[in-house]
């Protein structure tokens, strides 16, 4: 419900293009939500490692 509001808000302004911030890779609900739902597409990954000291 969120996304759909925020989604008829973007497309009353007249946007074309939003950020969607920094979602994990490991979150596949919303990945899924945002690339069915609302049609976008990954444009950047970025990876945390993590190394014992």
């Amino acid at each position: 419900m969120l996304i759909d509001r925020a989604m008829e808000t973007v497309i009353r302004k007249g946007y074309r293009q939003a950020e969607l911030s920094l979602i994990m890779d490991s979150n596949k609900d919303m990945n899924s939500i945002l690339t069915s739902a609302v049609g976008s597409k990954v444009n950047k990954k970025f990876r945390v490692y993590q190394k014992q000291l």
